[in-house]
């Protein structure tokens, strides 16, 4: 039984991004904030991607410029979505939300480009959410401000499916290299509106974090890089998001792994926790078996 590339390939990603994440975390610890992340992370990947631009191929399609235009804005709406929901609510409470990304890929897939969502797929991503929310959380407490902040984060996922499936239907057409190039340059540019948020200038960012900050967004636009070419020739955002969201698991290996060389404690959690994070794990192998048995024995 053949196994696609195209689901091979989000497995690696999904390594690369809990690692990068990893990294992202321990700048953040080392006094970045959230902001400045964003703002440097964008701009380190559009500055990672601009060479791809020398890859274009014929003209150059003017008449299709707000393809790439569109794309920047629903991206920047995701992180900014992203952001208020992290500012308002509780990391355990919000980052669990996140997973509901792959339902909204599914049916922005199924309304945008037509595409056929296997029935496999729709189960795989139901548990997905679930799986992801189980090993994200700890718990959830409601109160008002993370009913807020849910609401949110429910918008930021909105975006980035979205913006997997606008990548999908427009990204070929365009040509792959200066679509990404144009979308990343947008969105840098546009992150000029998150420094009004910033608690300090660039400046006052440790010297020792700037090495965490910058690998972690390299890494982490390499691993975009792959996933959005897979959008574009492969299509399947559905099953390659379903499959991606296998991070979850790799967040939670790494961590005990690798987390205490670079001061992450999290390993040190209750057993209750431990047990919700295994039976995540459970699910979301459960997901990505569905997608992959599916795919090897209907590669249609």
């Amino acid at each position: 039984m053949a196994i696609p590339i195209y689901y091979v390939l989000p497995f690696f990603c999904a390594v690369v991004a809990a690692f990068a994440t990893m990294l992202l975390k321990r700048a953040m610890d080392g006094g970045v904030g959230l902001t400045r992340l964003l703002f440097v992370s964008n701009w380190v990947t559009f500055l990672l991607l601009l060479p791809l631009w020398v890859l274009g191929e014929g003209p150059f399609p003017w008449e299709r410029i707000y393809w790439p235009v569109i794309t920047s804005i629903v991206a920047m709406g995701g992180l900014v979505f992203t952001f208020l929901s992290l500012r308002i609510g509780e990391v355990s409470v919000v980052t669990p939300m996140a997973g509901i990304k792959v339902l909204f890929v599914a049916l922005f897939s199924f309304f945008l480009v037509s595409e056929k969502v296997r029935g496999s797929w729709w189960t795989g991503a139901a548990l997905t959410v679930i799986a992801i929310y189980l090993l994200g959380g700890s718990g959830v407490v409601f109160r008002r401000k993370n009913a807020y902040a849910i609401l949110a984060a429910f918008a930021g996922a909105a975006c980035f499916g979205l913006g997997d499936v606008l990548i999908q239907r427009w990204s070929a057409d365009f040509g792959f290299f200066r679509y990404i190039v144009i979308s990343s340059g947008l969105i840098a540019v546009e992150s000029f509106a998150l420094m009004p948020f910033f608690h300090a200038p660039l400046r006052a960012v440790p010297s020792k974090s700037w090495r965490w900050l910058i690998t972690g967004t390299v890494f982490l636009s390499l691993q975009w890089l792959a996933l959005a070419y897979c959008f574009s020739v492969y299509g399947k955002a559905t099953a390659i998001n379903i499959i991606y969201g296998s991070r979850g698991l790799w967040s939670v290996l790494l961590v005990w792994m690798i987390g205490p060389l670079l001061g992450n404690t999290e390993k040190n959690v209750g057993r209750n926790i431990m047990l919700r994070r295994l039976a995540g794990a459970v699910l979301l192998c459960l997901a990505i078996a569905l997608v992959i048995f599916d795919g090897a024995t209907n590669p249609s």
